[in-house]
């Protein structure tokens, strides 16, 4: 019988546990140490890992469909909201790095909410960005690889691991990463290619010193 990948919520955490050499958990809302333990870090290391790299499976196109009323100050002036699934503009297109950036203001009528958009001059602007993708059956392979160590360093501390377990576990997840964006770019158009040199070149940037 073939051995299908891990597909859900619970099969990644239970990878994260097998690294820990843990018990497995059977429904991640069950009032156990790991299933809390992974409560408390799932969300925060599945957006980290995302926003690591430019991961294929995790493309997705935004056209805002019209500018916020109000305006930012300083040159760039037209505020668009951003997509809620949205981890990480990658890229706007036409535009260059010092056309936009992407910053969180209070938007909305009193009171108003804490709203991430991206800043820019444009009248009309298409935004590359990853997407939070919460379906673990469409996460990449190499990705649930980074995602399970990376979540396994998080919750190593709480199970008595030590200082330098939980930071061979979380090197590994980084090189799982590097890995990624090698082969990521292998099966992506030229025209698309570049757009890897940023994050090539920021890796040591927010890359967590141990």
């Amino acid at each position: 019988m073939p051995i299908a990948r891990a597909g859900t919520e619970v099969d990644a955490i239970n990878l994260s546990l097998s690294l820990l050499r843990e018990e497995e958990i059977a429904d991640i809302t069950e009032d156990t140490k790991p299933a809390r333990e992974a409560r408390k870090w799932f969300g925060t290391a599945r957006d980290e890992t995302l926003r690591a790299h430019e991961w294929n499976f995790a493309e997705a196109w935004a056209a805002p469909p019209a500018a916020d009323p109000a305006t930012y100050p300083g040159p760039l002036g037209k505020m668009f909201p951003l997509p809620a699934d949205c981890v990480k503009v990658r890229y706007v297109e036409g535009l260059s790095i010092d056309e936009w950036k992407v910053v969180t203001v209070p938007l909305g009528a009193p009171p108003p909410v804490e709203t991430s958009v991206l800043v820019t001059n444009a009248a009309a602007p298409a935004i590359c960005y990853t997407r939070r993708i919460f379906d673990v059956a469409l996460w990449d392979a190499q990705f649930i690889v980074a995602f399970t160590r990376r979540l396994a360093g998080y919750m190593a501390p709480s199970f008595g691991k030590s200082f330098d377990e939980s930071d061979a576990i979380e090197g590994s997840g980084q090189r799982k990463v590097d890995a990624a964006a090698k082969q990521d770019a292998r099966e992506r158009a030229p025209t698309h290619m570049a757009t890897d040199v940023p994050f090539t070149r920021a890796r040591r940037g927010w890359r967590r010193p141990w």
